[in-house]
């Protein structure tokens, strides 16, 4: 225990010291993302953060922890354009954004046209991102990352702080056979259809640059993924000046999950879903709720069984009388499980992948390089704007007032997950 709050101590003063009283100038896409709707709109979710000018060509996947004690880019307008169309909207008080794409223009967008983000407040903010998803979706493939598809050993402290905190994105691993099932997934009726892969992760929002790159290294297929607005401005700030989010509590696994998937859910009242998650944590009893509340929707569940508990589990009773159910711990077992069930095709070929398995057998990236694909997504319903009279003073302290309350919340919210 002593080992594990030196080493978080250590990692926030630091961070705090290199970031927290920086004054960053430039906005920065810490995350961003799409959701193909079925009307043929297209809803497009983010947040912006400050960061130094000198960092402007430095990854943000690159930094640990720094990002937790970035100011965030508020009521900031903001302009997406892509071929002939553009589209406008503007950050809120907690430095969300959120829009949709009409449909008339969103077909400029399956042409393979890249996304720029820029600003008329500052002429240095320029990003670009990539839309590849499925225009009309048959299935709503929806997956956990934590030790579902990325090997993140929750269920053991000292590792599961290393892989969040200390470890390079670049190394980390994927759980073997996953992005090539998953692929197999998305690609199930190529080229006439795709189905829509979408991560939903307890990951704070801040981690979104290194999740979208750990996953892009691993060629995986285009997702979007949903993150949790965890932080420390989040968890003590935002609630002192009583900001609300919209969302349920991060720290709530359960809640959390079950709110997302509601939302989600609702966006596609017609689509059939299949379930990927763990045993480690909460997924079956949030897959159960999803059941109960989505009746008739859910196809099969698969879990990675990381605690040793058969499908014969107790905790497992309700889920394998609603929907067929696959406790796995390999993943040519789950492969045969949904070829049986119709879920995959034999000999189905990714179209999407320039890696048929062999080529980064070791999960491993150039420390100069970054992957350019950032298709990514995010579900979050942002909230109004704020009457803010105290708007300057909370600029300048923000980074400091939460920080032990926030250690103290995430140090447990980690804990909970191997208990």
């Amino acid at each position: 225990m002593r080992k594990i709050t030196s080493i978080l101590l250590v990692l926030c003063f630091l961070s705090m010291s290199n970031s927290a009283f920086s004054g960053g100038d430039v906005p920065r896409l810490i995350h961003s993302g799409f959701l193909p709707l079925p009307n043929g709109c297209i809803m497009f979710y983010g947040r912006l953060i400050w960061d130094e000018l000198e960092n402007l060509n430095r990854p943000l996947a690159d930094k640990h922890f720094s990002e937790f004690f970035r100011r965030r880019v508020k009521e900031f307008p903001l302009q997406l354009t892509f071929g002939r169309f553009y589209v406008q909207t503007c950050t809120n008080n907690i430095g969300d954004f959120e829009g949709i794409i009409p449909a008339y223009m969103a077909n400029e967008l399956y042409t393979n046209e890249p996304i720029v983000f820029s600003s008329c407040y500052d002429p240095n903010f320029y990003e670009t991102r990539v839309f590849n998803l499925p225009k009309a979706p048959s299935y709503l493939i929806v997956s956990d990352l934590d030790d579902t598809a990325e090997i993140s050993n929750v269920l053991e402290k000292m590792k599961l702080l290393e892989n969040e905190f200390l470890k390079n994105w670049r190394k980390k691993k994927s759980v073997p056979g996953i992005p090539e099932l998953y692929r197999e997934l998305v690609y199930q009726n190529y080229p006439e259809a795709q189905n829509l892969l979408v991560f939903l992760t307890q990951s704070p929002i801040y981690f979104g640059a290194r999740i979208e790159g750990f996953l892009d290294l691993n060629y995986f297929p285009p997702h979007s993924s949903l993150l949790s607005r965890m932080g420390i401005k989040e968890d003590f700030f935002d609630k002192f000046f009583h900001k609300t989010h919209g969302d349920a509590d991060p720290l709530d696994v359960f809640q959390y999950k079950v709110s997302k998937f509601y939302t989600l859910l609702r966006l596609y009242p017609d689509l059939p879903v299949i379930l990927f998650g763990d045993s480690g944590q909460k997924d079956p009893e949030v897959f159960q709720r999803v059941i109960e509340l989505f009746p008739g929707r859910v196809r099969a569940v698969a879990i990675r069984n990381i605690t040793w508990q058969g499908i014969d589990s107790p905790r497992y009773n309700l889920l394998r009388t609603e929907v067929p159910l696959i406790v796995w711990t390999s993943s040519q077992f789950l492969k045969d499980c949904l070829k049986r069930l119709g879920l995959i095709n034999s000999g189905n070929v990714n179209p999407g992948s320039t890696n048929p398995g062999n080529q980064n057998p070791d999960n491993k990236y150039p420390d100069n390089q970054y992957p350019n694909n950032l298709n990514t997504g995010n579900l979050y319903p942002v909230s109004g704007q704020y009457d803010d009279p105290l708007s300057q003073f909370k600029h300048t302290f923000e980074p400091i007032t939460g920080f032990f309350s926030h250690f103290l919340n995430y140090f447990h919210w980690r804990l909970h997950f191997a208990q």
